[in-house]
């Protein structure tokens, strides 16, 4: 029987209990109250319904413990692990922290409502179901959307329970045996591997920050040799014309020597193995065009190498040099086909995830795929000059960070790049501008898969350590049982003898 002074005791205990959950639901359903003004999706609804739920159970629980504190309480216990399990299958939340807490909310009180066999219960139930939401938390659900960063909430809550924490340890002595061996097991066995999970996710952020540099690095240097072979044979095939004796003698006016003028064009055009090729053209002095052969172009390049678009509007690179005539220098320039700035830029773009940035040699950005912001951010190129083949093709380079490659994280966490200079005539740079958000998603994926390894432990943890505190414990009570029956004036009382150890002797 429980005398009236310690069931007192209990209905204060347990309504002040019951009321900090309602206080704090109140207050969660008011952010969310909140949200819906910008928020309109069916799982802030959802959630917000439940934490309504959530608020009118503890107001039932509240009434009830006045005739019974301990099934009230256990209501709002069960209430509160199933408001915060469906509130995370509908919105992401950290989990795993807010199952830490309402742990640690039925440690804080178990004790002192219930008597011992049921806190033993209560202390098991409460940390699988910790272990639970934070595996649910892990869960790529689909009805999951993102959920709103509080950072003064999560603040408060990491505060919230480092108090509670004190105030477990404080009340240590008023567990049961059996609870006080369940938790010191849980301690020694999940303390250390807590420590060894954050330092394996330090390191494999760095590991993952590394190779995607490293990545990077190589593709950079890959495709600069690429463009630097392409930019290279250009210049050498239109090197030649600017001595040419007909192109010169068109420069000067001669209209008899243009037909000798454009079958050297032509001549160029057809003996080139460069499939890339697809235009030669000539300008005089004002810019007018003499002569053009394949693709037309819209004009000539304004200094040597650039990147024009044409009449239908398509990217073309073009270089060009002057030839000289008697009263003034007229142009020559070859071009590409039109579109492969773009084509091999998109094919590029898709097979590194990355966006890519081509700069002259003053740092003008002459194409773009990534964000503005983010190509005016880039740093310079480097000052050495990658090694270049003859015939443009891609060498086999290491999976290592070049030297002619500049690797860099962008402040404010906006991206990681590598800029590669694309050597020859042009004193191009290719960059390429990696979304930090990716390599946030491997270091992620890496964590979870760690975090379900520290679950798992922790669950296997949990069953031992509860399993083995049951059978140390149990023939201590039964000791203690049969000693009070002994005090009692019982001279029969017995406990009976489980083994040969201590507590059997």
């Amino acid at each position: 029987m429980v005398n009236a002074p310690d069931r007192d005791r209990r209905i204060r205990l347990a309504r002040r209990a019951i009321a900090v959950v309602a206080v704090l639901s109140a207050a969660s359903a008011g952010l969310d109250l909140a949200r819906l003004s910008t928020n309109h999706a069916w799982q802030h609804l959802a959630v917000l319904a439940c934490t309504v739920g959530l608020i009118a159970t503890c107001a039932v629980a509240i009434k009830q413990a006045r005739a019974a504190p301990d099934r009230a309480i256990q209501l709002v216990y069960a209430a509160l692990f199933v408001a915060l399990s469906v509130v995370g299958c509908l919105i992401a939340r950290p989990l795993g922290l807010l199952g830490c807490g309402a742990a640690l909310f039925i440690l804080v009180t178990a004790p002192r409502i219930f008597p011992p066999p049921r806190v033993d219960r209560w202390v098991y139930l409460a940390t699988l179901g910790a272990i639970g939401l934070a595996a649910l938390e892990l869960l790529p659900l689909p009805t999951r959307i993102p959920g709103a960063v509080d950072g003064p909430r999560d603040i408060l809550l990491i505060a919230a329970l480092a108090g509670i924490t004190v105030v477990v340890l404080r009340e240590f002595s008023r567990y049961p045996l059996a609870s006080k061996l369940t938790l010191g097991s849980l301690m020694i066995t999940l303390a250390p591997l807590i420590a060894a999970r954050i330092d394996s996710q330090r390191r494999l952020s760095e590991v993952d920050a590394d190779l995607a540099f490293k990545d990077m690095s190589y593709r950079a240097s890959r495709g600069a040799t690429a463009w630097s072979g392409l930019l290279t044979r250009l210049g050498e095939s239109v090197g030649p014309l600017a001595g040419d004796p007909a192109l010169i003698a068109a420069c000067v006016g001669d209209r008899a020597r243009l037909g000798d003028a454009e079958q050297v064009l032509r001549a160029l055009l057809a003996g080139s193995r460069d499939p890339a090729l697809s235009a030669v053209a000539m300008w005089d002095r004002g810019g007018q065009p003499l002569l053009a052969v394949g693709a037309p172009l819209a004009g000539p390049p304004p200094h040597g190498f650039g990147v024009v678009p044409d009449a239908s509007g398509a990217d073309r690179i073009v270089g060009g040099l002057p030839v000289h005539g008697a009263s003034g220098p007229c142009t020559v320039a070859v071009a590409v086909r039109p579109g492969l700035l773009r084509d091999w830029t998109a094919a590029a773009a898709t097979e590194v995830r990355a966006g890519i940035v081509f700069r002259d040699d003053a740092g003008h950005v002459l194409f773009s795929t990534a964000a503005p912001d983010l190509a005016d951010a880039l740093p310079g190129v480097p000052a050495a000059e990658p090694e270049r083949t003859g015939d443009g093709g891609l060498p086999d380079l290491p999976l290592a960070p070049s030297r002619d490659v500049l690797t860099e994280r962008l402040a404010g966490g906006r991206g990681l790049v590598a800029v590669a200079r694309i050597a020859g005539p042009a004193k191009w740079s290719l960059a390429l501008a990696h979304d930090e958000a990716a390599l946030l998603a491997v270091a992620d994926a890496h964590a979870r898969r760690m975090q379900w390894i520290t679950l798992l432990v922790a669950a296997l943890a949990c069953l031992g350590a509860f399993l083995l505190s049951r059978r140390i414990a149990r023939p201590i009570a039964q000791l203690a049982a049969a000693m009070t029956r002994f005090t009692e004036g019982h001279t029969d009382a017995r406990a009976p003898v489980a083994g040969a150890d201590e507590i059997g002797e």
